[in-house]
């Protein structure tokens, strides 16, 4: 069992979520603003569902997409994309306030 896991391509959090919110903006383009999670992962093997599961907890998380519970058996969990950028990608760009002050962007000490 654990040769077959390693067999397996590397788990990436960031490749999957990345997967995730593009199919869901192409199915917005083409009209849909909910789609199903299980339509999502149709015909994907059992590692691949749970790496897409995850990677769509954290996509939640982050505010990229809502989960929207279902009282069905048969689809219980649907997405409804609300951003295409990635935490990790606002991240990069960041720059504390104490940061932007010592640089010389954003001195509001007031002159005499």
């Amino acid at each position: 069992m654990l040769a077959a896991e390693e067999a397996h391509p590397t788990f990436d959090m960031h490749c999957y979520g990345a997967n995730v919110l593009k199919e869901l903006a192409a199915r917005q383009c083409k009209g849909s603003s909910v789609s199903l999670f299980s339509s999502l992962v149709g015909g994907k093997q059992s590692y691949e569902i749970c790496r897409l599961f995850a990677a769509t907890l954290q996509l939640a998380n982050d505010h990229n997409v809502k989960v929207i519970i279902s009282c069905s058996n048969d689809d219980p969990m649907a997405l409804q994309l609300l951003s295409t950028r990635m935490a990790h990608e606002a991240m990069t760009e960041y720059r504390a306030p104490s940061l932007q002050q010592v640089t010389g962007g954003g001195n509001s000490s007031a002159h005499t």
